[in-house]
């Protein structure tokens, strides 16, 4: 026979301070808080070794954590609860403990995030302008959604405005020729590669102004099956569609600057990209980082301009599998 405890207050402040740890099933505790409390009395238990099955398989508490007292058996309640598939928690502002199965974070996320899913770009005008701060959410549809990824866009620097050049090009994309005038301003020029439409958002209408949309654009990438991506060669900027495995289709794809509607302020714009990040295990939620080094011709000093989005998806398995590229 042991002395199990002699200073109960001391013990008290042992099992608040270890998070139910010290919690066992019985009423016993609070009639024997009170009981030492008032008449001071102290208490002699048996410590014992026993076998515990839950559910034919054996477990064990730690040793010294079994004890037995006026021919009752004592047992830690985290142990327990944890063998029968239960979470223990202690709230101490309530002094409340807490046994059950909490759901996973990971479906309340995919919960909330069905709530806030539509079928648009509810905040594409945000996106008017690359440099631009957007603290709000891009909403897409789940529809055949696959996430694509990107490389990196070097294009050349142009240093005064008199070297703008314009002209017509063909443009021939899914098999479908267009030709327009397309030309880069100050607050135009911009690298996208996520996603392209055929459909709803087709190329024929991005293209069919005389400035590069970046509003329609993005919301051409974010609702397309296909990812796709621009690289620039010694013969121009190249689009490129396919990915996943498949063989990447390229595309001839030129932006010119037009003539008639020069830059007060040259720039240029080394290199403007998206990147995927993902937050964590849950997945969600997911950014757009665009991310762009600009040449301010005034001074000849760069400067880094970021933009962030927020995507949200309605299935977590949409973007579970994401494909990392080489030199991310």
């Amino acid at each position: 026979m042991k002395s199990f405890i002699d200073d109960w207050r001391s013990y008290e402040n042992i099992f608040l301070g270890h998070y139910c740890a010290g919690i066992f099933i019985c009423i016993f505790f609070v009639v024997g808080g009170s009981a030492y409390a008032e008449g001071g009395s102290k208490i002699d238990v048996f410590f014992h070794n026993i076998k515990m099955m839950f559910d034919g398989v054996e477990k064990k508490p730690d040793e010294g954590k079994v004890f037995v007292y006026e021919n009752l058996t004592y047992v830690p309640l985290r142990f327990v609860s944890e063998s029968l598939g239960k979470e223990v928690a202690w709230n101490e502002e309530t002094q409340t403990i807490w046994i059950g199965t909490q759901e996973s974070k990971k479906k309340e996320q995919a919960e909330q995030a069905t709530k806030i899913i539509n079928h648009g770009l509810e905040n594409a005008d945000k996106l008017r302008s690359y440099s631009m701060k957007v603290n709000g959410s891009i909403l897409v549809g789940d529809e055949g959604f696959k996430i694509g990824v990107e490389t990196g866009l070097d294009a050349s620097v142009i240093r005064k405005p008199e070297t703008i050049i314009s002209g017509e090009r063909s443009l021939s994309i899914f098999g479908k020729p267009i030709s327009r005038r397309y030309y880069f301003t100050n607050n135009k020029l911009f690298k996208f590669s996520n996603k392209w439409s055929e459909s709803k958002d087709s190329i024929s209408s991005i293209f069919s102004h005389d400035t590069f949309d970046p509003q329609q654009v993005l919301k051409a990438f974010l609702s397309s099956p296909e990812p796709i991506r621009i690289d620039s060669t010694p013969e121009g900027m190249v689009l490129q569609t396919g990915g996943s495995g498949e063989k990447w289709k390229s595309h001839a794809l030129d932006f010119f600057l037009d003539s008639d509607k020069p830059t007060e302020e040259a720039i240029s714009v080394r290199q403007l990209t998206f990147k995927l990040l993902v937050d964590g295990e849950t997945s969600l939620p997911v950014r757009l980082e665009i991310v762009s080094d600009i040449v301010d011709l005034d001074d000849g000093e760069p400067r880094d301009l970021k933009s962030t989005v927020t995507v949200s998806y309605n299935e977590l398995n949409k973007i579970q599998s994401i494909p990392v590229p080489e030199g991310l």
